[in-house]
C-alpha cells in the first residue's frame, strides 16, 4: 500500500474524537514511554506503514497506530514540536 493510500486511510478511520483526545492530553491507553504518539507519526512521515510500525511497537493495536497518526492531521503543531524536542 502506497503512502497515499494509507494517508486516505488513516484519513477515513481517525474519526474517534474522544480516543484522539486521550491520545494527546496523555491519557490514552497506551503506554507513554514505549509508543508515543510522536514517535509513531514520525515511522509514519518517513514512509512507514501501519504493518511497520506494529512491528516496531508489538503491543499497539492496529485501532491504536490509526488514531495516533490520524490525530497528527488534527494536532500538526503540537506533534511537530514533539518530535523537535526529541531529535536529539
Amino acid at each position: 500500500m502506497s503512502q497515499e493510500d494509507e494517508t486516505e486511510n488513516f484519513s477515513q478511520t481517525g474519526n474517534d474524537e474522544e480516543f484522539r483526545n486521550e491520545v494527546l492530553t496523555g491519557n490514552s491507553d497506551f503506554p507513554e514511554d514505549e509508543a508515543p504518539v510522536w514517535k509513531i507519526v514520525k515511522l509514519y512521515k518517513n514512509g512507514a506503514s501501519k504493518d511497520e510500525i506494529g512491528e516496531r511497537f508489538p503491543g499497539l493495536s492496529e485501532r491504536k497506530i490509526t488514531m495516533a497518526v490520524s490525530s497528527y492531521y488534527c494536532n500538526r503543531r503540537e506533534i511537530e514540536n514533539k518530535i523537535k524536542q526529541n531529535e536529539d
